[in-house]
């Protein structure tokens, strides 16, 4: 049985989340890392949010809290156990918080109750999670409404971040609202529950376009130093099974409502060459297993070099750049690359043509002496 969460300095913000410093330290020794995971695969498995949810629950729950439509009491509907075969019942209802909060469009919704249940043979746990009252509930102490969650979502997807929403809210309501990064989690969690119909396609060529260009989003990654990255395996072949990355990666959006803030997490997936798996959809992609080559990318400078620093083309590219003109046309000069054109010209030659080992050492020893 794997040992109980240790305990973690919870901070005056982690109280202002949804959860009081009591409530989390109790929670934090009242759960394993093996049950927290039946739980999450039991959510996963058995309460997935639908794709198109139905009109009359989102009108419900947007008008909800000024007709005080949400429950004030919000028990788990589970009678029996489904985990351990013997279809046990369940025991009596477990008060987990009487101070949990709602949020919603137009405030909070304060002094809710959320309970859990346990089975007594398998000690299976089994949390309020019913979408179909209007709730989204992320850790029972903080929940979203999900009229709530799909404004989050459209919000999003029109380039307009979580924060800004919750602050217009704020100033419109004249309420506060628990922290601002803990809201996004639970909003995550949101969408880690719900069944996505992905339909991306091309209008001409449907699921199967016979050219696919990509292009760097760089709002959508994130920065990590090289050296923090593990080498892959020595006969690691490129291969990641996405549908395995991808749910690793779902699991631990959700999880994290059942670890308070400031505890560790052992579901986090932690980025590596051998396990990182680009998305394509599944209708796009022949199965689930896809090629990652970011690996390839990673050169090391010579042994003579007096470098201890790996750069990625990328990287090494963005460092060319820093350079004046004069020193790049002298520089295409040397690896055989015409000198001619704009400052941005050269750097797109100069990385198309790194794929050679020796135009990439010459960049390198060229950008680490000016370094």
């Amino acid at each position: 049985m794997p040992d109980m969460f240790k305990e973690a300095v919870i901070s005056e913000e982690d109280v202002m989340c949804g959860t009081t410093a009591s409530e989390c330290q109790e929670e934090s020794r009242s759960i394993t890392d093996e049950a927290a995971e039946r739980i999450i695969k039991y959510l996963i498995n058995h309460k997935k949010i639908p794709a198109d949810l139905p009109d009359s629950l989102v009108t419900s729950s947007r008008d909800a809290k000024a007709l005080n439509g949400f429950p004030k009491h919000l028990i788990p509907s589970e009678t029996e156990c489904t985990e351990c075969g013997q279809h046990a019942g369940l025991g009596d209802p477990q008060l987990v918080s009487s101070t949990a909060n709602i949020l919603t469009m137009t405030g909070v919704v304060k002094g809710i109750s959320t309970y859990r249940k346990t089975c007594p043979n398998c000690s299976m746990v089994y949390r309020y999670q019913n979408w179909e009252d209007g709730i989204h509930n992320f850790n029972d102490h903080l929940l979203l409404s999900i009229h709530l969650c799909l404004v989050l979502r459209n919000a999003l997807q029109t380039h307009t971040a979580v924060s800004r929403i919750i602050e217009m809210i704020e100033y419109t309501e004249g309420e506060t609202f628990p922290n601002k990064d803990r809201i996004l989690q639970a909003y995550l969690s949101f969408e880690g529950l719900s069944d996505h119909d992905y339909q991306y396609a091309c209008i001409s060529c449907g699921y199967h376009p016979a050219v696919v260009v990509m292009d760097l989003h760089k709002k959508g990654v994130f920065s990590m130093p090289v050296s923090e990255i593990p080498n892959p395996p020595q006969h690691y072949n490129g291969e990641v099974n996405a549908r395995s990355f991808w749910e690793a990666v779902t699991m631990e959006v959700i999880i994290r409502g059942l670890y308070p803030p400031g505890c560790r997490n052992p579901f986090v997936v932690k980025p590596t060459y051998h396990n990182w798996s680009p998305w394509i959809g599944p209708q796009t992609r022949r199965s689930d297993i896809l090629i990652n080559t970011e690996s390839e990318k990673v050169h090391l400078p010579d042994s003579n070099s007096d470098a201890e620093q790996i750069l990625t083309e990328e990287r090494l590219a963005d460092e060319v750049l820093n350079l004046k003109l004069p020193e790049i046309r002298k520089l295409c000069s040397q690896c055989g690359i015409d000198n001619r054109g704009s400052k941005m010209d050269l750097v797109l030659r100069l990385r198309d043509k790194m794929a050679s080992r020796v135009t990439y050492n010459k960049v390198f020893d060229k950008v680490w002496g000016a370094s």
